[in-house]
């Protein structure tokens, strides 16, 4: 069994791809009860976006390519009759846990996804509806979702999410493909309201039946999207310098998981 964790936040405006495990067990989910697994994290990352930069933030730090703040996010997908699902997902970090405001605890989250999956002749689909939440309540997000995975070209496994906000203009397109067994890899490319948010890649290592490791990538052509940067990609530091954003980030992802069948 491969179990393929999606990360995701939409914290008003972006998103995590949370939990669509409805999706990729589509085709499994009359005989399978629930799906489960756990990913520790170099950083938390999400539609191009490092939610963890506050930690250089703090240290006066300029933002870095391989930012390390981990985080443990564990997942659970229920499967109900006639393709109906239900997912947790969480985040939560294991550093930077002090009580001093900005705080990486602060950004804890637990998210919620119901969802709908089907098939025919044209593919498979699945609609639904997240919503993104921080633990320490200080708003969250929600949003309304459908992804289709066509029956062509099934080498590459190709797939169409769009992501759109209930309280805001703000939405998110990801065309993706993706392949392999022991070895797998995926890219894909994500559409913000702002432009090319994302291009996003990762190459992973098959561990016995329920593990997984895997290097990522992902570039982001338009700054403004992706953190507090301006259009040229310059924003201020801790310490009050002026300073350029890394356009491509990276990080490590070492994943359990597992199915409950009938």
């Amino acid at each position: 069994m491969r179990f393929d964790s999606f990360s995701r936040q939409c914290r008003t405006a972006v998103t995590a791809f949370v939990l669509l495990a409805a999706t990729s067990g589509a085709a499994s989910a009359q005989s399978t009860l629930l799906d489960y697994g756990v990913d520790l994290t170099t950083n938390y990352v999400s539609r191009g976006v490092d939610y963890f930069t506050g930690v250089q933030d703090k240290d006066g730090a300029e933002h870095v390519a391989f930012n390390v703040a981990p985080a443990v996010q564990p997942a659970l997908t229920l499967y109900g009759p006639g393709g109906l699902s239900f997912g947790l997902w969480g985040s939560f970090a294991l550093t930077d846990r002090g009580e001093d405001e900005g705080a990486l605890k602060e950004l804890d989250e637990v998210d919620y996804t119901f969802a709908w999956d089907w098939s025919n002749r044209l593919g498979a689909f699945t609609v639904g509806l997240a919503n993104y939440a921080t633990v320490p309540q200080r708003g969250g997000a929600s949003e309304v979702f459908m992804t289709w995975a066509p029956t062509i070209l099934p080498a590459l496994a190709p797939s169409v999410s769009h992501y759109s906000d209930i309280a805001s203009a703000a939405a998110y397109t990801s065309v993706g493909i993706g392949g392999g067994e022991d070895i797998s890899w995926s890219a894909s490319l994500g559409l913000g309201t702002k432009g090319v948010q994302d291009v996003t890649a990762s190459l992973g290592l098959g561990i016995g039946d329920s593990m997984s490791a895997a290097l990522n990538v992902a570039y982001r052509p338009t700054p403004a999207a992706v953190g507090p940067y301006d259009s040229e990609g310059k924003y201020i530091t801790g310490k009050g310098d002026v300073a350029d954003y890394p356009p491509a980030i990276f990080w490590l992802t070492f994943s359990y998981g597992g199915s409950v069948t009938e």
